[in-house]
Parts: structure tokens; C-alpha cells; sequence
């Protein structure tokens, strides 16, 4: 047991460099997406995360940093504006394996200015998140602090009305 609040208590210091939650709010025939592929301060990362008409959640991360490597399923996401909060559970192929059940939050900005190598630092995207833990500690997914800029990569948070679709 004390393995696992040691590497939590780790993961969550790396977490606070890539802090973040998705929860995405739902009205009428809104869709809510944020597809992301990149690298921050604290390393590569990738997602899709889709909040249907219906409030309805899918998608999935991938996150590396030097104290974790895990791939999830997305569980809750929030939008607000450019940003957007996520939960997700640390899938079976978590290193270390201790920690695979447990959750991440991850929340992200899209600035929206850049297209891959990212030019001048100060309009990055942006990303933060939380180390991992259960589920139940997590209260929503409201996007929270993104300290962390996207050094290379992009973050792309996405609104569709379905019913301005003809």
C-alpha cells in the first residue's frame, strides 16, 4: 500500500504539470471534440474525446511523462470555450502496473494559434492535469489550470451545432 501513495504522491507532482479534466456541456444538438497530438513540457500525449447531443462521452488518452505511461479510456469531459477538462481510467498497459484502474484528470487550452512546430512560445497551447487516483476523488470535469505549453503539436477543441447541418 505504501508503494502505491508513493507513486501516487509521484504521479501527482508530475500530474500538476499536466493537469486538466474534459467535460463537455451538452445543448440541444451541440457536439463537443477535442483531438489533440503533441508534446509538452512534460512529454508526448494524444486524445480524442467526443461529448455527443445526448451527454454522452467517448474517446480516449495516451500520456507519457517520466513518472507514468498509460493509455485510457475517457470517462467525463467538460468544454468551456477553448478549453476543455477530461477523466479518464489508466488502462491495462500502465507502467508502472500499480497504478492501471486508477484516473487522470487532464485539462487543455486550444489558443488556437499554432499548426504544429510552435513559433513563438507565448501563443502555444496549453495543458495541465492531475495524478492519478480513484475515480470518486475526482469531482467533475471542469477544465482547471493548464500550466504546461505544447512545444510541438497541436490541441484542436471543436463545437458543432448538428442542427445548423443540412
Amino acid at each position: 500500500m505504501k508503494i502505491i501513495a508513493v507513486l501516487s504522491a509521484l504521479v501527482l507532482a508530475a500530474g500538476i504539470a499536466f493537469t486538466g479534466t474534459a467535460a463537455a456541456q451538452t445543448q440541444g444538438g451541440t457536439t463537443y471534440t477535442s483531438n489533440a497530438d503533441g508534446v509538452s513540457d512534460l512529454g508526448p500525449f494524444s486524445w480524442d474525446v467526443t461529448k455527443r447531443p445526448d451527454g454522452t462521452v467517448v474517446g480516449g488518452a495516451s500520456i507519457e511523462t517520466a513518472f507514468v505511461k498509460t493509455t485510457g479510456r475517457v470517462t467525463c469531459a467538460e468544454f468551456d470555450g477553448n478549453r476543455v477538462g477530461f477523466l479518464f481510467t489508466l488502462g491495462s498497459d500502465t507502467k508502472p502496473a500499480v497504478l492501471a484502474g486508477l484516473s487522470m484528470f487532464i485539462t487543455a487550452e486550444d489558443r488556437a494559434f499554432n499548426t504544429g512546430d510552435i513559433v513563438d512560445p507565448d501563443k502555444a497551447d496549453l495543458v495541465g492535469g492531475s495524478g492519478a487516483a480513484p475515480a470518486a476523488a475526482f469531482i467533475g470535469c471542469k477544465p482547471s489550470l493548464t500550466p504546461f505549453r505544447v512545444q510541438s503539436g497541436d490541441i484542436a477543441n471543436q463545437t458543432r451545432n448538428d442542427d445548423d447541418e443540412g
